[in-house]
């Protein structure tokens, strides 16, 4: 078992495993994701076999009575009779033309069992774990009817009528439906895997945010999915089961509606139950994901605003791809199949069209993230433009009499096709409301939050500090919080103090000239510059290159906040890693405001670079950025090194 321990601790080292079970939250939400996931799929499996059941069993007596299963569409009309449209719905053959099979106030017509002059032949068909045995009855060579055994009343044959038989399409169509509808829905739990993943693996803000979202989604799918099976149960006792209605009494679907709205209640509790938790969990991962950044940061209030707009894009470009892609595979799965609606007339041309939109819905929402991130005006007018082509297309898409009849008559395409086109229209808005903050510091936000954690440069995979050799630049800088922050940090230095008394002392009993103390200049909150010590003989500023390492760090007895965890420099954890210079422990009462006109002179080259570094962000060659806040800038000088 020893080498399997070895093997699982040097795994939990990982960063990338940390990500997902490196706190409890993370790991609660990792073990949320994965058993929703499982659940989910389990109770879509049981439920796509009895709708598969129930599906093949009604095929089979549809195709036995000649019954078109795929070129006639069976539906309700405004009136509550049912018809059915051979040929599907066009132009030439609207609703009203369509046939009433089954008239609400009709009553069945029993058909005789048998005739003097009648062939019988008989078939087998498979219903769950029951043999029904069906035998058409016919007159001459026409159909009159059906005899079959009651399934619940073993040796009693029921008639049934060529109405009973024709009637039956519908709850078939719906059954169809189904399946489409389950098949979806597993897609799009594979889809909220993936980006639950994502989420925790790039510790994305937006990922997370589009987490929650399709759970709410998924609760809001199962609840209408339990209400649309409530319904077509009543609607199928009331026509087809019922003492008055088509085949009154024989039911081909008696064990498929107990164990469907078992299945969909059982669904509906589990995404409740999920929601609730994914929302707790979805609000402590935003701190450390997005909130602590901006804290730590300093960003303004406008800033805010602008960052928070950018990831609900970021959001939204998530969840419109498949809810854009679901809507056009439906669709092409019912133009070619021709159920509701006649055939189209140039159908080629359509399924050429629709595939190439759905291919091309990922490119097209990528334009917009990539004008965000590159600030590119070009790129976001080639995304308004391709934007209004797939607006212009969904609203041409009305046109056809075939998608607005599936619309109209299919609750769950008109839901998936409304869902996709608001978003889309979201991702517009949002993209125009972002490319109004172009040339602003809320680029500098969007990358710190897109970039990896740029601390982890500095330390090995035990989050331990790693040797870091300067550049010869002469000068070198390490970020600080905001100056309210500064204000606030401990009081160490008592210790930084004693440890460079002990040190001079031990130069000049040698015999060797103290380096004069490091000038330390706070030139605007956010970042502070460390100029290099002047040399002893020739009080000129060597320019040597700096090494920077535990070992020849300056000394403390506690830990600092150079690294925390996986955090950035100042975020919180509950790991603690010494530093290379512990400008945390510094105590802001020994630091005294600068006036003398000579030291300021001294501190010219230090200050002046960073006091134009206030309108122009740029990043040093350790990656500390600078702040481009428009704060007073404060020159603090340390006398008592």
């Amino acid at each position: 078992m020893t080498p399997f321990f070895d093997i699982w601790d040097q795994a939990v080292q990982n960063r990338h495993v940390k990500k997902v079970i490196g706190t409890n939250i993370t790991a609660l939400y990792s073990a949320l994701t994965i058993a929703y996931f499982f659940t989910q799929v389990l109770v879509l499996i049981s439920a796509l076999d009895a709708n598969r059941a129930a599906g093949t069993s009604l095929e089979k007596m549809l195709n036995m009575a000649h019954v078109s299963t795929s070129d006639d569409f069976s539906f309700l009309d405004s009136n509550a009779n049912l018809r059915v449209c051979h040929g599907g719905i066009s132009k030439s053959s609207p609703i009203e033309q369509c046939q009433v099979v089954f008239p609400i106030a009709n009553n069945r017509t029993p058909v005789p069992a048998s005739a003097e002059n009648s062939v019988i032949a008989s078939q087998y068909i498979k219903r769950d774990d029951d043999d029904i045995t069906l035998v058409p009855v016919f007159d001459d060579s026409n159909l009159t009817g059906f005899m079959v055994l009651n399934p619940e009343r073993p040796g009693e044959i029921i008639s049934l009528a060529p109405v009973c038989l024709q009637a039956l399409d519908w709850p078939y169509q719906h059954l169809i439906q189904n399946r489409r509808v389950d098949v979806t829905v597993a897609c799009f739990q594979v889809w909220l895997l993936v980006v639950s993943v994502f989420a925790l693996f790039n510790q994305s803000f937006s990922s997370v945010i589009a987490a929650a979202v399709m759970h709410l989604l998924a609760l809001v799918l199962s609840s209408a999915q339990t209400l649309d099976m409530v319904a077509f149960k009543s609607d199928y006792v009331r026509l087809i089961t019922s003492s008055t209605g088509a085949c009154s009494g024989f039911d081909m679907l008696a064990t498929f509606f107990t164990t469907r709205l078992t299945y969909a209640i059982a669904m509906t509790v589990v995404n409740a139950v999920a929601l609730i938790i994914s929302g707790y969990l979805t609000w402590r991962l935003l701190t450390p994901y997005g909130f602590e950044m901006l804290k730590d940061e300093g960003a303004s209030l406008q800033v805010r605003t602008a960052w928070f707009t950018a990831q609900a894009l970021y959001s939204v470009v998530q969840l419109t791809p498949f809810l854009f892609v679901a809507s056009v595979g439906i669709w092409l799965d019912e133009i070619t199949k021709h159920i509701m609606g006649a055939r189209p007339a140039l159908l080629p041309m359509c399924l050429v069209f629709y595939i190439l939109s759905a291919v091309l819905v990922v490119p097209w929402l990528s334009l917009a993230i990539l004008a965000i991130l590159r600030e590119s005006t070009r790129l976001m007018i080639a995304f308004f433009v391709l934007s209004g082509v797939y607006l212009v297309g969904c609203g041409v898409m009305f046109v056809s009499t075939t998608f607005r009849q599936t619309f109209i008559n299919w609750p769950f395409f008109a839901a998936m096709f409304a869902l996709s086109y608001i978003f889309i229209v979201a991702t517009v808005v949002l993209a125009a409301r972002c490319r109004m903050n172009f040339g602003t510091l809320v680029m500098q936000y969007l990358r710190l939050s897109k970039d990896e954690d740029a601390s982890r440069k500095y330390t090995d995979e035990k989050g331990n500090l790693r040797r870091l050799t300067l550049a010869d630049r002469g000068q070198f800088v390490v970020t600080l919080p905001d100056q309210n922050r500064l204000e606030n940090l401990p009081k160490r230095w008592a210790s930084l103090s004693s440890t460079y008394s002990s040190k001079s002392a031990r130069s000049i009993g040698s015999g060797k000239l103290p380096s004069p103390p490091l000038p330390v200049a706070a030139a605007q909150p956010g970042a502070i510059k460390v100029a290099p010590p002047r040399s002893a003989t020739t009080n000129t500023i060597t320019t040597t290159p700096t090494t920077l390492s535990p070992a020849n760090s300056v000394s403390s007895k506690t830990k600092s906040t150079w690294k925390q965890g996986d955090r950035p420099f100042w975020g919180r954890s509950n790991k603690r890693h010494e530093s290379a210079m512990s400008f945390g422990h510094m105590d802001p009462s020994r630091l005294t405001i600068s006036s003398s006109p000579e030291m300021t002179r001294n501190l010219a080259s230090v200050v002046q670079p960073s006091l134009d570094a206030r309108n122009t962000p740029r990043t040093d060659s350790v990656g500390s950025i600078y702040s481009t806040q428009p704060k007073k800038t404060r020159l603090f000088l340390v006398t008592d090194l």
